[in-house]
């Protein structure tokens, strides 16, 4: 398969996806649940298809693709700014720096466009800025901000936060199906810091010195939309880094602190440093593993970065070097605290209570059947996690397109089928969607001989 219809499969998924992720989209829970078919079957063609009919999608073809998904993303954007503007105090001002946007982007997509595409990136950072300044005195109700905002303190104070504890701001009936038995005591949360530490050192300065831990977040996705212009220069990145911010439910993401901007940008330089051959990528590689908990599921996806055939010397360097940045962030705070530490980070996600209102085939289960058993929402993913992990190594293409293809499958099949699955978890998936289409260029044909014979063709 051409690189150009791999990239317009997973830009296909990843506007499929980034409609059902849309603030009150119209339709029920059933019509979004339903989205997630095509996005899994859009993603698993690209990522693991190896034939495509002659002709199919040619690289014009694929520029015709990117072309009708700028007029799908202006729509998704706009449709996402009238449903935020109801609760931004300002909302005139809003809708004058999103306008802004919205014509910086359809200049970008009518033409080389980097002039306008700067001019995008300015007017988005500063309405991701306004975003955050308009809510910054009151934070949404949301327990991931109040962990963003009390551990950095503890930790200056060098009180360890995986052994802190913080105070539940739910009701007795939310904290049960939020957080599940026996974990909110007497209004109390029996955890410390439930996320790496990565996540937590990265946000310390902005919330500490500019009193607010999603600055962090905004620049992320902001430095995202940059990196990934660059990844392949040209009009197309740039386009496909405007669709990239006006798809993704961005606004929301970052207003509520959500912190998987950070590992947006993690994997956009994974991909960057993969198409350079950057000495630094398994460096980065570990950046991205260290920064939340179900980064573990792209172990299998980042064999991909290192050159086939697989040698023993070439996965165990690679790994080492991975592992040394993870081991370099987490071992302390382990140290500190073993016990508070495995529990806060790793024990507590497996107690964590099977959620309805998820975005998932589980929540629909739940709805049509009742809620599915303990041991159909434990082991199934992880069955399904497993077999796409196998498919993956046997069909994917080594190098920065196949890594970012393979990983956003990976996940994409993980939430879909997981007991707990919303909208800050599928925006990775949405930007290693559109890193696997960023990093696709039509090679000379006998590169992509090369490229298809490294893995046999099916008969």
């Amino acid at each position: 398969m051409t690189a150009s219809a791999r990239s317009a499969l997973a830009l296909t998924a990843a506007i499929f996806l980034g409609v059902a992720l849309m603030p009150r989209a119209p339709g029920s829970q059933w019509f979004r649940v339903a989205l997630l078919v095509p996005v899994i079957l859009s993603g698993a063609w690209a990522a693991l298809g190896t034939r495509v009919e002659q002709g199919l999608v040619t690289q014009k073809a694929y520029e015709r693709v990117v072309e009708v998904a700028m007029w799908i993303g202006l729509i998704v954007f706009a449709w996402s700014l009238l449903q935020e503007l109801d609760w931004l105090p300002h909302p005139i001002l809003f809708a004058f720096g999103a306008v802004v946007c919205g014509g910086a982007a359809f200049a970008v997509s009518r033409s080389d466009g980097s002039r306008a595409f700067a001019v995008f990136i300015a007017a988005y950072l500063l309405v991701s800025l306004g975003v955050l300044a308009a809510t910054r005195d009151e934070l949404p109700n949301i327990d991931v901000a109040l962990f963003q905002q009390d551990a950095p303190d503890a930790l200056l104070r060098a009180e360890n936060p995986y052994a802190m504890r913080f105070p539940d701001i739910y009701t007795p009936e939310q904290s049960a199906a939020f957080y599940g038995p026996g974990v909110s005591v007497n209004g109390e949360l029996q955890f410390g810091y439930p996320y790496p530490p990565l996540s937590l050192i990265a946000i310390i300065p902005f919330e500490v010195l500019l009193g607010d831990f999603r600055i962090a977040h905004a620049l992320a996705l902001v430095a995202t939309a940059l990196v990934m212009s660059r990844i392949r220069p040209g009009p197309q990145s740039r386009r496909l880094a405007v669709l990239f911010l006006l798809v993704s439910p961005v606004f929301r993401v970052i207003r509520f602190g959500w912190i998987e901007p950070l590992l947006i940008l993690a994997a956009t330089l994974v991909v960057l440093g993969a198409t350079r051959s950057l000495r630094a990528t398994p460096y980065l590689a570990g950046v991205l593993l260290s920064l939340k908990q179900y980064s573990a599921l792209l172990l299998p996806a980042s064999l991909l970065l290192i050159e086939r055939p697989w040698r023993l010397r070439s996965v165990v360097g690679f790994f080492a070097r991975a592992g040394i940045v993870v081991l370099a962030t987490v071992l302390p705070f382990f140290l500190w605290n073993p016990g508070e530490f495995t529990w806060s980070v790793i024990e507590l996600q497996f107690e964590q209570p099977f959620r309805p209102d998820s975005l998932s085939f589980m929540a629909l289960w739940a709805e049509l059947f009742g809620q599915p058993p303990r041991l159909v929402t434990s082991v199934l993913p992880l069955v399904i996690v497993v077999a796409i992990s196998a498919a993956i190594l046997l069909r994917t293409p080594s190098g920065a397109q196949g890594f970012a293809l393979a990983a956003a499958l990976t996940l994409l099949v993980a939430f879909a089928f997981s007991k707990q699955a919303f909208s800050n978890y599928y925006i990775l998936v949405i930007g290693l969607l559109f890193l696997g289409a960023a990093a696709g260029e039509e090679p000379a044909p006998d590169a992509a001989s090369r490229l298809d014979g490294q893995i046999p063709e099916p008969v």
